[in-house]
């Protein structure tokens, strides 16, 4: 039996945090009316308790493999059960502060410099650098080093045919997920010379061991290296996030990982940065002990072979295009006899070994893909994507080309197409993920008067656009109050005044729904926004559904 389905089997109930959408209450089980209570939101997800040390979980390589490229795919073609709403939320449609996320982008303002060194706690890797062991796994070579205040690092080199391409987008990457709200470890770009390594006398290596390592690297430029030094991790390493399910020996862990929306954010995120390598190998858990006090916090890592990095280093043109095996792509091809162009044929390298097939050309997030599928990836909602799209869009040139300076492209021109290619998939993306919605924010209410702002518009700055506004008041369980509103969009802010009769029949709870019309195509669904309040005075928001 897999370690996960077993692990299903014994779930116990947790004692703390009740794992659902924090902050509402929902009418019915099948229903899709939702009451809100009237309470603030929920910032702080309480998943800091203290727990004993949870067991280490072993990474059962076959079996993911195997139930990723095989078993899900044809499991899931016959599941017919909608996706449920994130559990992580709370009553404003947000994620609030946990074990998991950090709001950042989007949230507060964080200047290009902060994005760059937020991460640092640390700081830079001092030399001289002692070697205490060879990385031998994985297909990037490596080691792992101590620098002369004591921290450890493993140390990774870039490839020999793509000098500059993982240590120039680990350091971009990195910064970029931890300003996306993640945790994430100090990485950091390095360049040494040789004088600055030592071998640790008592780890048995020689110094052919590490000229093995130098072998399979890219050569050095002027005698000096070029790599990534990421901080080892303090505190207990127990192993991979399981994508779905929870860690059972973990009472925090109280929601399913695949119900979580900074899980299914990675959709988002991944696409935008071309960081197919998602793998639960590439997240950790870390039990982190302070005082007597102990608890589970979940990492992301390795982000060398984003930015067609991983393609490059097996060739593979098609990665972010499909999965590493797809049922349907293999029925499409027999039924066409392979004569069908695929979109990723249209992809080449660039003339930059450091950028590799980064592009933005072809590049469509609706339809990217991670190499071997991911479940939280595939079962985003639109709203889950629409949260990672508003963080995003906080994402400026200058905090883009900061990181990019920052990253030292070995190359001429490298760099500026970076930022370009960054761009342009930015806007792209940002333009999926509003189509899916009614990318509508409120902004305030005063005296039954209330504004909201169309992010898209708002973003864009497209005063141009064709735009209409249809809104509706409704009570909790969605019956329609009052004859709607028709509102044509000029400016990315709008207001309006809530009819009498609405607030007379609400009793209380109103829910004012927006649909938007952009240039003749309806958005598949409307913006929630519930309110309370038995006057024009009184009402005040208490929650949001995208």
């Amino acid at each position: 039996m897999a370690l996960n389905d077993l692990m299903k089997q014994m779930r116990i109930i947790s004692t703390g945090f009740i794992p659902f959408i924090l902050g509402m209450f929902i009418i019915g089980c099948g229903s899709h009316a939702v009451r809100f209570l009237d309470a603030p939101p929920v910032t702080v997800e309480d998943d800091k308790h203290s727990v004993p040390p949870p067991e280490k979980m072993d990474f059962e390589k076959v079996y993911y493999y195997y139930n990723n490229l095989m078993r899900r795919p044809l499991v899931d073609t016959f599941d017919f059960k909608a996706t449920p709403r994130s559990q992580d939320v709370n009553s404003m449609d947000d994620v609030p502060a946990s074990t998991w996320y950090t709001p950042r982008l989007g949230y507060r303002d964080v200047s290009p410099d902060e994005l760059l060194h937020g991460v640092e706690t640390v700081g830079y890797p001092e030399p001289p650098y002692t070697v205490v062991r060879a990385k031998t796994s994985g297909s990037n070579p490596g080691f792992f080093a101590v620098d002369s205040r004591g921290h450890t690092y493993l140390v990774k080199f870039d490839p020999p045919e793509f000098p500059g391409i993982g240590s120039s987008t680990a350091l971009v990457v990195n910064r970029l997920f931890w300003g996306f709200g993640y945790n994430v470890p100090e990485d950091y770009l390095v360049f040494f010379r040789a004088e600055d390594l030592q071998i640790n006398p008592e780890s048995k290596l020689t110094e052919e061991s590490i000229e093995a390592v130098f072998h399979r690297a890219a050569a050095p430029v002027n005698n000096t290296h070029r790599c990534t030094f990421s901080l080892f991790l303090k505190g207990k390493i127990l192993g991979p996030t399981a994508e779905n399910g929870v860690r059972e020996d973990d009472p925090n862990d109280s929601i399913d990982h695949e119900n979580r929306r900074t899980m299914r954010a990675m959709r988002i995120f991944g696409a935008f940065t071309n960081h197919a390598d998602i793998r639960i190998d590439n997240s950790l858990d870390v039990y982190h002990e302070d005082s007597e006090d102990g608890y589970v916090v979940h990492y992301l890592l390795d982000f060398g072979e984003a930015f067609g990095g991983h393609g490059a280093e097996h060739d593979w043109m098609w990665d972010g295009f499909s999965h590493y095996f797809n049922f349907g792509q293999v029925w499409g091809n027999y039924l066409t006899l392979g004569l069908k162009v695929q979109t990723w044929e249209n992809v080449e390298y660039t003339r930059w070994k450091s950028v590799g097939a980064f592009e933005a050309a072809q590049f469509n997030p609706a339809t990217w893909r991670e190499t071997y599928q991911f479940l939280p990836a595939r079962i985003s909602r639109r709203d889950d994507n629409y949260w990672a799209a508003k963080i995003i869009s906080a994402l400026t040139e200058e905090h883009i080309r900061t990181l990019v300076n920052a990253a030292h492209y070995p190359e001429p021109e490298a760099g500026d197409y970076i930022v370009n290619t960054l761009m342009e998939r930015r806007r792209k993306t940002l333009e999926y993920c509003y189509s899916e919605v009614s990318p509508i924010e409120f902004v305030g209410i005063e005296d039954g008067i209330i504004t909201f702002v169309d992010v898209q518009k708002e973003v864009f700055d497209n005063a141009d656009e064709n735009v209409r506004y249809e809104v509706s008041f409704r009570d909790d369980r969605g019956k329609e109050l009052t004859s709607g509103l028709s509102l044509a969009g000029q400016d990315a802010e709008f207001r309006f005044l809530i009819p009498d009769d609405a607030i007379d029949k609400a009793n209380d709870y109103l829910r004012v729904d927006i649909l938007v019309n952009r240039d003749g195509r309806k958005a598949p669904s409307e913006a929630q926004f519930h309110f309370r309040g038995e006057s024009r005075e009184a009402l005040h928001l208490v929650g949001v559904i995208h």
